[in-house]
């Protein structure tokens, strides 16, 4: 993400945009969209489906993971800018 956000303010300035759209009507919608269908996901593992095999139950699991990853994205990029500004050290050209 570095090349992406190569100066202080692009990163400030992402953040801000994710924060912004996390607050949107549209993200909530995408949200609760994928809120039920998680849930729908884990009623499936807890109860199986008949002929179900170990292949069903991990595409099942990989579906899962990919709904909390994608729901999960704005915050994770938030972080990982969040983490790279504060350990990005404050070079003084006078020291």
């Amino acid at each position: 993400m570095k090349k992406l956000f190569d100066t202080e303010d692009k990163v400030k300035e992402a953040i801000s945009e994710l924060e912004s759209l996390t607050t949107t009507r549209g993200w909530e919608i995408l949200c609760s969209v994928w809120d039920e269908s998680i849930k729908m996901l884990l009623v499936q593992l807890e109860e199986g489906v008949s002929d179900e095999t170990k292949e069903d139950i991990n595409i099942i699991r990989n579906r899962l993971r990919l709904l909390r990853d994608v729901k999960n994205t704005p915050g994770d990029i938030i972080e990982g800018l969040q983490d790279d500004i504060e350990s990005t050290p404050e070079l003084d050209p006078f020291e």
